[in-house]
């Protein structure tokens, strides 16, 4: 479920969310507790829709 107030959470955003290391958000990715990124706006530059997180578990305000 998508809307068009869905907002993106930056990498380093969801890291301070989560209060975790970009290792641990590299390793949770690569384990499936979280998601991969779903919006790419450069190869660099990445991030989630606040609805994927929330699809998976990840309850972001």
């Amino acid at each position: 479920m998508t809307d068009d107030n869905d907002r993106v959470i930056m990498r380093p955003a969801l890291r301070k969310l989560l209060d975790v290391s970009s290792e641990t958000i590299r390793m949770w990715i690569k384990m499936g507790k979280l998601p991969p990124p779903d919006v790419n706006i450069s190869r660099r530059v990445q991030g989630w829709r606040v609805s994927t997180l929330r699809a998976h578990g990840i309850n972001i305000a």
